[in-house]
This record gives C-alpha cells, sequence and structure tokens, in this order.
C-alpha cells in the first residue's frame, strides 16, 4: 500500500453467506490502516481501523457485490497480507455420495502434496547436514595446512638457507 488510494478487493456473495477476512499489515505504523467492508451498490457492513492483523466474520444480507477495502491513515508504506473466504450457500445441507467423493479426491490429493512436501524438506536436511560436514573438512584442511606451513618457517630459523646454499 503505498498510496493513499483505498487498496480494494470485490466478491459476489449471496444473502446470508459468510464472509470471513483475515489479514496483517506490515510496515512502518502498522495500525495507521482502516478496513471497511461494503456493498458496492452502498451501505457498509463492517468498518474498523488502527489494528494490526485483524480476523472478521460478517454475514452478507442480500445478494450483491461487497468490497473488502484497507486504506492507510498516514503516508507510511506499508505491505498487506489477506486471505478471504466466502461460505456456500448449502454448507447447512448434508453432504451426498458425489460430496463425499470430491472431499476423499481432495483429501487424497493434499495427502499427495504434503508427502512431497516431508520428502522435500527431508532431503534439505540432509542436503543440509552434507554441507556442514564438508564445511567441517575444509575448515580441517585449512587448519593442518596452516600448521604445516608455520611449523616448517619456524625450523628453518634465520641461519637456514632455503635453497642450501651458503650466503657470501
Amino acid at each position: 500500500m503505498q498510496k493513499q488510494d483505498p487498496y480494494c478487493f470485490m466478491t459476489p456473495v449471496k444473502k446470508y453467506q459468510d464472509i470471513q477476512v483475515n489479514y496483517m499489515i506490515s510496515g512502518i505504523n502498522e495500525e495507521q490502516v482502516s478496513f471497511t467492508v461494503s456493498y458496492v451498490n452502498g451501505g457498509d457492513i463492517y468498518a474498523d481501523s488502527g489494528k494490526r492483523e485483524n480476523e472478521v466474520v460478517v454475514k452478507a444480507k442480500e445478494d450483491s457485490k461487497v468490497n473488502l477495502c484497507w486504506q492507510k491513515l498516514d503516508r507510511k508504506t506499508k505491505k498487506l497480507t489477506f486471505n478471504f473466504q466466502v461460505t456456500s450457500i448449502d454448507s447447512d445441507a448434508k453432504a451426498g455420495s458425489q460430496t463425499v467423493d470430491r472431499i476423499s479426491n481432495s483429501v487424497q490429493r493434499m495427502q499427495n502434496k504434503l508427502d512431497t512436501i516431508s520428502r522435500n524438506v527431508y532431503m534439505q536436511n540432509e542436503m543440509d547436514r552434507q554441507h556442514s560436514d564438508l564445511i567441517g573438512v575444509c575448515f580441517g584442511q585449512i587448519y593442518f595446512i596452516t600448521q604445516f606451513f608455520t611449523s616448517k618457517s619456524t625450523k628453518m630459523g634465520k641461519d637456514n638457507n632455503p635453497f642450501g646454499r651458503s650466503m657470501v
């Protein structure tokens, strides 16, 4: 949010649907933001300001389009992160076999994605462990090489000639 203009997002709703909005503001003076939920054709459903993060649930009273709007109250740049969900109208209806099948398929896809994420996390941890082992070996080699050349230079002393000739 860089300009003073409201940052709005519009979504269609039907009467009695719940709109759940979660948001978080980051930046300077994070509380200097107002948030409103209003019908496109006019009329506020919800308005609040001074909150860095919030979870709001409102119920639509008519079939319409709803604006979710944030506006900063100062001139400082802010970052807005939000998530919203509109409940299904027939959320109270009993699930049929098609609904159960869809949910089962969704759960299976989610399980596959979670398995993939788990494997990726394991592989990343394994790679990090190997890198830390390699770094330890490198530091050990540097230490031994440094000790080798340091001990050589102290053994030579001032009287020893590294080229094996006597000095004139």
